[in-house]
């Protein structure tokens, strides 16, 4: 087994810390993550020239470097789902957001949001939440065995009548999950197994919330057209 490398190990922690807790002072993130005041100040150190960590007087805060590095995440995917994402929001004048799923947490990578809107749903770069709640997160579980959702820690008996309506309707709804007065719909980009690589669809404030059959339709359509796309970029590269 290669050897791992503790100043990345702790340099890793750091950053999650401070995206997970928020930031705070060498201090503070010395007692939350255990490490010495001195190997976090000397992790921040190294971070902070490269952009991953900025500084704010005593707080330490996620720096802007991390927004590039995350625009190297699934690019052809990100490419494939853009079209889609722009014409849904043409179609409806609401935040449109294409979802993976990392462990088990619902990572957005890629959304449109529309212009014209002064209140709109946007998520921060980075943003993450777990997969088990909204209709994106929940998308990304279809065709997961029982025993892959208790390895992540979910629960495969409360998600069942969830995953099932998504099998029956190729779509899910969530209404004031994630935070109150944010609803979703999404669907499933598929994979060459049939299995879900992505979830896309719409989010906007739940006092807007557009006709769920409309929506349904044009995110399912989106959704079609962007596995397609996809799965054609795979073959062409095989």
């Amino acid at each position: 087994m290669a050897e791992s490398s503790k100043t990345v190990d702790q340099a890793i922690r750091l950053l999650f810390e401070v995206r997970h807790g928020g930031p705070g002072s060498a201090t503070e993130l010395s007692r939350r993550t255990e490490m010495s005041r001195q190997a976090v100040l000397r992790v921040l150190a190294t971070l902070e020239p490269h952009g991953l960590i900025r500084r704010n007087g005593m707080q330490y805060r996620l720096g802007a470097g991390l927004v590039e590095l995350a625009a190297g995440l699934e690019p052809d995917l990100r490419a494939d789902a853009r079209p889609a994402l722009a014409e849904l929001v043409r179609e409806f004048g609401e935040t449109a957001v294409l979802t993976i799923r990392q462990g088990d947490q619902a990572v957005p990578i890629e959304q449109v949001t529309a212009p014209e809107r002064m209140v709109r749903i946007h998520y921060r770069p980075g943003q993450a939440h777990s997969v088990a709640r909204t209709a994106h997160g929940r998308c990304l579980l279809l065709g997961m065995r029982p025993a892959e959702m208790k390895a992540i820690g979910l629960d495969p008996e409360k998600l069942g009548p969830q995953l099932f309506r998504l099998e029956e309707l190729g779509y899910l709804v969530s209404h004031d999950e994630l935070e109150q007065g944010a609803s979703g719909l999404a669907a499933p980009i598929r994979g060459i197994d049939g299995r879900p690589i992505a979830s896309l669809g719409i989010v906007t404030p739940s006092n807007r919330f557009p006709d769920e059959r409309a929506v349904a339709r044009s995110v399912r359509r989106a959704a079609a057209e962007v596995s397609k796309a996809h799965l054609g970029q795979i073959r062409s590269k095989g």
